[in-house]
């Protein structure tokens, strides 16, 4: 959908190099069913959420993930990325959602979310549904239970110990909106398919060129001081992800149960755990 391409076109020059291709390891922290899989490429890379609607891109290696710390060691990944998700978490839980995905990010966190600037957006898009006879969905009734984090809140959120922090530009705000809008609207979205699949290239650049700091949404790339090597290895997703996973003991190493395309880490158990109870 335009308003995914949106979101990770808005950070494709921090993910990829001059070949288009990732230049780490990469957790794609509330991914949903594709995930960095909207910029197309065919690195593997990984994603969590808390559920799956659909099949997962199959380049995604996709774990559904219980709320709460990630199951993962400290800089498991070389960047750990969060688009439009630290807007659904509870106002009192943002800054350790924020300080959980640097924790696991070997090099860098980037993260980007809607700001408060956007309410009245909201407000827009709900009166929308309402002339429509429609309920609004799950995740614009979060953005009114939760709050939509001011653009100080998240550069507090941002601003951590051992860290270097710095803005980065989101698509214009109007174009934001409007891709939003020709995804929801069931009379423009099937031209908006059409015009994705025809010219993905075409609006990725769109995207990209009209980035600013200006737009409501807002992002931040948090990067080391000092880097830690990565347990999970591009190139060796496969291989390497047992090895970064932890569980609630925090020592042993984790199950890693597979069912209908989804790895299920809920709850969390230890190999230790298994063993005690057979």
């Amino acid at each position: 959908m335009l308003n995914w391409l949106n979101r990770y076109a808005g950070v494709a020059s921090e993910l990829l190099d001059a070949d288009e291709r990732l230049t780490g390891s990469l957790l794609d922290v509330g991914s949903g069913d594709q995930g960095f899989a909207n910029l197309g490429g065919s690195d593997r890379f990984v994603g969590v959420d808390i559920e799956f609607g659909g099949a997962p891109a199959p380049t995604m290696l996709a774990m559904r993930v219980p709320i709460g710390p990630l199951p993962f060691v400290d800089g498991a990944f070389d960047t750990v990325l969060s688009l439009d998700a630290l807007e659904h978490v509870p106002r009192p839980e943002r800054a350790g959602f924020v300080r959980e995905i640097c924790r696991v990010a070997g090099s860098r966190a980037i993260i980007a979310c809607p700001s408060a600037e956007a309410a009245e957006i909201d407000a827009m898009l709900r009166r929308w549904y309402v002339r429509r006879g429609e309920v609004p969905p799950a995740w614009l009734n979060e953005h009114d239970e939760h709050g939509l984090p001011t653009r100080a809140e998240v550069e507090e959120f941002c601003r951590l110990e051992g860290y270097r922090p710095r803005p980065l530009a989101m698509p214009n705000g109007l174009l934001s909106l409007m891709a939003v809008i020709a995804d929801l609207d069931p009379d423009i979205a099937p031209m908006a398919q059409h015009e994705l699949r025809a010219r993905p290239a075409l609006w990725r650049e769109l995207f990209q060129a009209s980035a600013d700091f200006d737009s409501f949404r807002v992002g931040w790339v948090i990067e080391r001081e000092q880097p830690l090597t990565a347990t999970v290895r591009l190139g060796a997703i496969d291989e390497t992800i047992s090895e970064a996973l932890r569980c609630d003991c925090g020592t042993c190493s984790m199950e890693l149960p597979y069912a209908g395309g989804v790895h299920d880490l809920r709850p969390l158990r230890c190999r230790g755990a298994a063993a005690s109870a057979a």
